[in-house]
């Protein structure tokens, strides 16, 4: 049951947003990928810098690999990436 939860929290918003976007690979794999790789390395960041700059240190390096995976421009990938924010809080928000 928490994988599924997982799932919903954090993959699921992607998929829903790379197609919002249109993006080139939207597979879930590529979904999966993503959150998995954005995940370690802007925590990584995150945890290295710390403090705010380090929160958007993360975002932004979260951004660049939804762009690169997704093959979004950097603006897009920032759009994408704030999107995807706002829909995991409205999933978050729902379970509640």
């Amino acid at each position: 049951m928490g994988m599924l939860i997982l799932m919903l929290i954090t993959v699921v918003p992607v998929k829903i947003g790379a197609e919002l976007f249109g993006a080139e690979n939207k597979g879930i794999g590529f979904c999966v990928l993503a959150v998995i790789v954005g995940t370690i390395l802007s925590v990584g960041s995150a945890f290295i810098i710390g403090g705010l700059l380090g929160l958007i240190v993360a975002y932004v390096v979260v951004s660049i690999v939804y762009g690169k995976i997704f093959l979004f421009s950097f603006r897009g990938s920032l759009g994408f990436t704030l999107v995807v924010l706002l829909i995991q809080v409205g999933i978050v928000q729902g379970l509640n």
